[in-house]
């Protein structure tokens, strides 16, 4: 068995082929006293544990001893280990209750440690505790537990871990065939280079783990480890990461399926750098510039959700009131909808405007769907398999035709997506994503995509997430900030490709207000621009008596693969649009076409000048060479 521990640790590493991670029973497990005998037996007895960890500390008259704190008051004793000898320690018995059971038990020497160890052929993980002659100033007590572990046949496979990085460089550097691991709250920047420098792998506290500090630990050669993963919703979120030992008190590997290859080149691509990208105004209609469309809906109207189709902003209203629709001139455009129960309205890809006919506080179950914004909707009914109120709904693809599209919900407090496959205008099918990192809220929602295991999802006052077959937790941004580029509380964004690169838009500035921040996701979330708030909801919110729509909202239009048209709307604060491209707009006027130097053309309906060997739009943005 112990060449099979040393077959594992090297796989573990290698990431080859199926696997699981290894499971470390923490302070042997929770069925016995912490750090007594009968716990590290039980460890493996009952949960079959790959290894066991225990805490490391120096008696006064020098034995190695395993106790987490610097005192036995946790396990009903009286004494500091420091300062009492093995046989006064010797001479307490410990209890400790746990889950309703009452154990007993007493200190445990580390050659007992590594003697059960040694007779169940399980990895023994030491944590180095700061104690006498084993501390960031004074290792030379640790050349006796080298010799303990040789002793016991264990240094091959045995783990040294402590938060102590000035110990671990000693041991690495005394002692270099032991496996070294750091203890971390989080893998900060400057722990992960002194992780690479010495080639230590890092063990951090879960949940603060993700696909990113994965990835770059496998880049760099190195494992990771996690602690204390105590809960099958944490271990199925932590194993497809791929991190390769996890201490627990009381999982078991059963409680795991087997995990799939890891198939690093789709988890968080490392940044390149950012190409140029230039944003032009087409129209804005702001409340800071006292210049909204007349009867635009104001805060404590409880319009909430909005986007744009064929030239006109629709928005649904408050409770019982027709959907808004203006154009983009800002005239108010009649349109023959329904009243509204305010549970979202959104469109797919296609252009087909899709309400939610469901109360607001209800959890979704019925869409009201205008084929190419026909007069009469066909009418779909549903059931999700996770309730919960979703206000939000957005889609992808097109529902009518034979592939079909998808459209999203995201209930507040479950940690889960659902999406209706939606083909010809029928439902096909009620999908629901494998768990997520946050629980919604009531005003979160997903950025969809065509393809429904890969979306970005959002807590607003969290962040952005990417799901690609399970939760990658990339995308996430800053807590919220008072300034752009700061992401705020408001709900809403788009995601889209320019030239190759992911581009996100998100809310930023003040809350609710129509700001946002246009950042490049394959550089590393690099900000490209930010545009300053359409109203000024923040600064009267006192005087608003209901509830106000918490997005902003945004349409992209492709152009090409160099070119975007986004428009915005904000309830209450307004709306406008952008031209986004990665092509350089003309940087003087657009000359008068002559016989010699321009000519004008139609080209799909549109109007196009050439000049000087360039071609160039309405707008003076040049569209090819």
């Amino acid at each position: 068995r112990r060449l099979l521990l040393l077959v594992l640790l090297l796989l573990q590493m290698s990431g080859a082929g199926a696997w699981k991670p290894l499971f470390i029973g923490h302070r042997g497990c929770d069925t016995g006293v912490m750090n007594t005998a009968e716990a590290f037996r039980n460890g493996v007895l009952l949960y079959g544990y790959d290894g066991l960890e225990c805490d490391l500390r120096v008696t006064s008259d020098g034995n190695f001893v395993i106790s987490h704190d610097e005192t036995t008051n946790a396990v009903g004793g009286n004494l500091r280990v420091e300062s009492s000898t093995l046989a006064q320690l010797r001479a307490e018995v410990y209890t400790q209750t746990r889950h309703g059971v009452t154990y007993t038990g007493g200190i445990c020497t580390l050659d007992e440690y590594l003697q059960i160890c040694e007779d169940y052929s399980v990895i023994p993980v030491i944590e180095l505790k700061y104690t006498t002659g084993i501390n960031s100033n004074n290792m030379s007590n640790f050349p006796g537990v080298y010799e303990a572990l040789v002793s016991h046949h264990l240094d091959s496979t045995a783990v040294i871990l402590t938060s102590m990085l000035q110990s671990l460089i000693y041991v690495r550097e005394h002692y270099p065939s032991l496996h070294c691991q750091y203890l971390l709250a989080s893998l900060t920047d400057a722990a992960f280079e002194k992780c690479v420098q010495y080639g230590i792998e890092p063990s951090v506290e879960f949940p603060k783990i993700t696909y990113c500090d994965t990835r770059r630990c496998h880049d760099a050669g190195l494992s990771m480890a996690s602690y204390t993963v105590n809960w099958t919703e944490w271990l199925d979120k932590i194993a497809p990461m791929g991190v390769r030992m996890v201490t627990t008190d009381n999982l078991r590997a059963e409680q795991l399926a087997e995990q799939d290859s890891m198939e690093w080149s789709e988890i968080c691509v490392p940044p390149v750098d950012t190409i140029p990208v230039y944003v032009s105004e087409k129209f804005v209609f702001s409340q800071s510039d006292d210049h909204l469309p007349q009867d635009f809906p104001s805060a404590s109207q409880r319009g909430r959700q909005g986007f744009y189709l064929d030239g006109v902003f629709y928005a649904n209203g408050p409770v019982g009131s027709p959907v808004f629709a203006f154009d983009t001139l800002g005239n108010k455009v009649p349109v023959s909808l329904p009243s509204s129960l305010q549970g979202g309205i959104c469109r797919d890809d296609a252009g087909h405007l899709i309400l939610d006919d469901s109360p607001s506080s209800a959890t979704p179950s019925r869409l009201l769907i205008y084929r190419s914004l026909q007069s009469s909707p066909d009418t779909i009914a549903f059931s999700l398999p996770e309730s919960g109120q979703a206000n939000y709904p957005t889609a992808s693809g097109d529902i009518y035709s034979a592939d079909g599209g998808y459209v999203y919900f995201f209930p507040k407090g479950r940690a889960c997506v659902s999406m209706l496959h939606i083909a010809g205008g029928r439902l096909q099918e009620v999908l629901t994503s494998s768990p997520l990192t946050l629980a919604g809220a009531t005003v979160g929602l997903v950025l969809p995509s065509a393809d429904p295991s890969a979306f970005l999802y959002l807590v607003p006052g969290n962040g952005y997430y990417r799901y690609s077959r399970k939760d990658r937790g990339e995308y996430f941004l800053d807590s919220p900030k008072s300034e752009a580029p700061g992401r705020n509380r408001s709900t809403g964004g788009a995601a889209f490709e320019l030239d190759g690169h992911a581009m996100l838009i998100h809310p930023s500035g003040i809350d609710y207000s129509g700001g946002w921040t246009l950042r490049d996701m394959s550089a590393g979330g690099h900000v490209i621009f930010s545009r300053p708030a359409l109203g000024s909801y923040e600064s009267n919110r006192q005087s608003v008596v209901a509830n106000p729509g918490y997005g902003v909202f945004f349409t992209v239009e492709r152009l090409d693969e160099h070119t975007v048209d986004v428009y915005e709307y904000c309830m209450g604060s307004g709306l406008g649009a952008w031209r986004i491209s990665t092509v350089e707009p003309m940087p003087a006027a657009l000359p008068q076409p002559s016989a010699e130097s321009s000519r004008k053309f139609i080209r799909d309906g549109r109007l196009y000048i050439r000049h000087a060997g360039y071609t160039y739009d309405i707008m003076g943005i040049p569209t090819d060479k």
